[in-house]
């Protein structure tokens, strides 16, 4: 199993520097926050990608459900998803796998 089923308590206070060069494929709009070990991540889904994606449950062993492709994401939040199309994940510094552009391209 991977690392996104890990609950967190660290979350920053505020996820709020918005990212530029986002993906409007796939988001309606971005922000982030470096930490010391890594960055965190709160994007949020356009319509488009909603419509494909109305739910995401945290079901990460099924590899039938939509969270199947997401299991490895650190610290991954999906409470939001569905009335908000939030998704919030952190990315450790040095991952070169679990990354903001993997998020994208699982849209994609």
């Amino acid at each position: 199993m991977g690392p996104s089923n890990k609950l967190n308590t660290n979350l920053p206070v505020e996820i709020s520097k918005e990212l530029s060069n986002i993906d409007n494929k796939v988001w309606d709009r971005g922000y982030y926050h470096d930490a010391d070990d890594g960055t965190w991540y709160e994007l949020y889904v356009n319509d488009d990608t909603k419509d494909s994606y109305p739910e995401i449950e945290a079901d990460f062993e099924n590899e039938e459900s939509a969270s199947y492709n997401f299991r490895g994401f650190f610290h991954l939040e999906l409470g939001n998803y569905k009335e908000f199309g939030q998704i919030t994940f952190f990315v450790p510094k040095n991952e070169s796998v679990w990354t903001y552009e993997e998020m994208s391209n699982i849209f994609a």
